[in-house]
């Protein structure tokens, strides 16, 4: 379980931008942020963030950014 992936829209229809999460063991291990372009499909950034914990508390921050 966890968030649902957040999307961000201008109007009804044309993303701007959207961040999924992924899970490990309840906690959020990592997190995708996309930005689209005007047209809403091309994606112009994109930031991961991988996250580590020890006992539950995070410890760590990795951020890469890929476009």
């Amino acid at each position: 379980h966890g968030l649902p992936p957040e999307k961000y829209l201008k109007g009804d229809t044309t993303k701007i931008k959207k961040i999924d999460y992924t899970y490990d063991s309840g906690l959020v291990s990592q997190e995708i942020r996309r930005v689209y372009g005007a047209d809403g499909v091309t994606v112009i950034g994109r930031v991961t963030f991988d996250y580590t914990y020890s006992s539950g508390i995070l410890t760590g921050v990795a951020e890469t950014r890929d476009v």
